[in-house]
């Protein structure tokens, strides 16, 4: 067997499948399959193995010495309990897509340096930490609100700055944009080049109020994380602007296409299979989800990830996952 893959399995949890025999593996993913225990060291004899695929699973210990294995471009262990980070896999260059982010590492063993392909967004003391990363600056000042205009460009809509988003994305994506906000992205669409595949651009006329907030949405394959830093404890609106911009509605070959994901904030699930132009009551239409929040550490987190549902492939490969087009964090509301 050279393909193995699982994902999003229910029911209860298990132990890492036997799976010594197969040497001759090359894609290996096992993702969100409620597995438990270690990460087994037989994979080391995996040696044609190319896409390594553990993550969302509740696998604790150190990560094997995985580093004969050069031809092992991708790496995703996401949002696992892992605790032991080997050197090997930090000496990895940009060649390599390695995405940690969402583990229990110690402090520091994490580099302190962001990379572009080497993600450890909230990779150790993941309770209550208001430190997202070891490679962040520190805050200069209090913030009150934020207004993202995703994968767009800069705009002023009502006398409000949304601030401009149009950062390729990547497999193990950590990005700063200012002090104050970035996103973290995990996953890829399988594709050659997929850096551009994470930003949509609309391809039809958009009559809605504000269309200049919904021409743009990020994309994202498996989790994405937009995260709010420095701002002053207290309560806040969430505001999260969507907008179907890809799928249609039509006969054609992209109306037969379906998109669901969930959406976290501050790590409490309040989207579940989340469906934009079911909720909008169209395509190119928008919908405008309200969230009250509370910062407690200075930090907000709002998390949009696919769970394996919707299509894949229809009208093209990678329409799918969660797309969101502007986000607005205000204080006091």
């Amino acid at each position: 067997m050279k393909y193995l893959v699982i994902s999003d399995l229910s029911g209860e949890s298990s132990v890492f499948p036997d799976l010594s025999n197969m040497k001759n593996m090359q894609t290996l993913m096992l993702r969100s399959c409620n597995m438990t225990g270690s990460i087994p060291e037989y994979i080391s004899n995996m040696t044609s193995l190319q896409v390594l695929d553990l993550s969302f699973n509740r696998l604790k210990g150190s990560i094997p010495n995985l580093d004969n294995l050069l031809g092992l471009a991708t790496i995703y262990l996401t949002s696992n309990w892992l605790t032991g980070l080997p050197e090997w896999i930090t000496n990895r260059d940009s060649r390599y897509i390695v995405d940690l982010s969402y583990n229990n590492f110690s402090r520091d063993s994490v580099p302190t340096t962001c990379r572009e392909t080497f993600n450890v967004f909230k990779s150790f003391s993941r309770q209550n930490n208001p430190i997202l990363s070891n490679c962040l600056y520190p805050c200069s000042k209090e913030q009150y609100s934020l207004h993202i205009n995703c994968g767009g460009k800069p705009i002023t809509i009502g006398g409000i700055k949304y601030e401009g988003d149009e950062a390729s994305g990547g497999g193990a994506k950590f990005f700063q944009d200012t002090v104050n906000w970035g996103f973290s992205s995990t996953g890829d669409y399988g594709l050659t080049n997929f850096d551009h595949a994470y930003i949509e651009n609309n391809i039809s006329i958009l009559k809605m109020n504000n269309s200049e907030l919904y021409r743009t949405a990020r994309l994202s394959f498996l989790s994405l994380t937009y995260y709010a830093r420095c701002l002053a404890n207290g309560n806040y609106t969430v505001k999260l602007h969507f907008a179907e911009i890809v799928l249609r509605d039509n006969r054609s070959y992209y109306g037969v296409g379906s998109r669901f994901f969930d959406v976290y904030i501050q790590d409490k699930l309040v989207l579940k299979d989340f469906n934009i132009e079911k909720e909008a009551q169209g395509i190119d239409k928008e919908v405008i989800k309200v969230f009250k929040a509370v910062v407690s550490v200075s930090t907000l987190e709002i998390r949009f990830y696919w769970a394996g549902k919707g299509t894949m492939n229809v009208p093209k490969r990678g329409t799918y996952g969660s797309l969101i087009s502007a986000i607005s964090v205000e204080s006091g509301k």
